[in-house]
């Protein structure tokens, strides 16, 4: 299966890591948790499961956090699922094609949802495609194929993270990674970006409008 060609994600190294991702609320938001590790060719989707934090959380702009970002590099996804999805996937293809296109539509709403309310607050449209070219995405998908967390790393100067957050940062540098993230644990939550649908009409002002008023929590200082 092309995972480019299926999904519309061309332009993107596509990953797709299997098995039972366990991960607590906290330790998904939390700035040390190395969520990096999962683009890495030879990890799967629990591997992270025993990872335990040794102190306070540290601040995204710390070494530690910006290298591991960094060490991704650009335009990478990666996809944790359950072995019982991706068995299902190998055995049948317009099955794992619907999948792949769930999940590409996810990730074109939060990219049209991010990029108007960057818009509400000051960022051009052409400065918020060039950033979203760029970012990684880890998604971390159920068994039916619906996201349940997700992380989101690329150029940076701010912080959004936590469910419903809206921080934004007008200006990008490619030297320093922003990193968001959220756990998505209610369906009104897992809806947030699932409002468009394919040959959907313009609603950057729409959504710059509503997005601006959106409720969101900063995790870290």
């Amino acid at each position: 299966m092309d995972i480019g060609y299926v999904s519309g994600l061309s332009g993107y190294d596509v990953q797709i890591k299997a098995g039972n991702c366990n991960i607590s609320k906290q330790n998904w938001e939390r700035n040390d948790f190395p969520f990096w590790k999962y683009f890495e060719e030879a990890t799967t989707a629990d591997c992270l499961n025993d990872w335990k934090a040794k102190g306070p959380d540290i601040s995204e702009w710390s070494s530690y956090s910006q290298n591991g970002a960094k060490s991704i590099g650009d335009s990478k996804i990666t996809i944790l699922m359950p072995e019982s999805l991706k068995q299902k996937m190998d055995e049948d293809s317009e099955f794992a094609e619907q999948i792949m296109r769930k999940v590409s539509n996810w990730k074109n709403n939060y990219d049209k949802y991010d990029k108007a309310v960057g818009i509400s607050f000051g960022g051009s449209a052409w400065e918020m495609d060039v950033a979203h070219q760029k970012c990684d995405y880890l998604i971390e998908v159920d068994e039916n194929g619906d996201v349940e967390n997700y992380t989101v790393t690329g150029p940076g100067g701010g912080t959004e993270s936590s469910k419903n957050d809206n921080i934004f940062v007008v200006g990008y540098d490619d030297d320093v990674k922003e990193l968001k993230k959220t756990v998505l644990s209610t369906k009104e939550s897992a809806d947030m970006y699932t409002f468009v649908e394919e040959n959907e009409p313009d609603y950057i002002s729409a959504m710059g409008i509503l997005g601006s008023y959106a409720y969101r929590v900063k995790i870290c200082e």
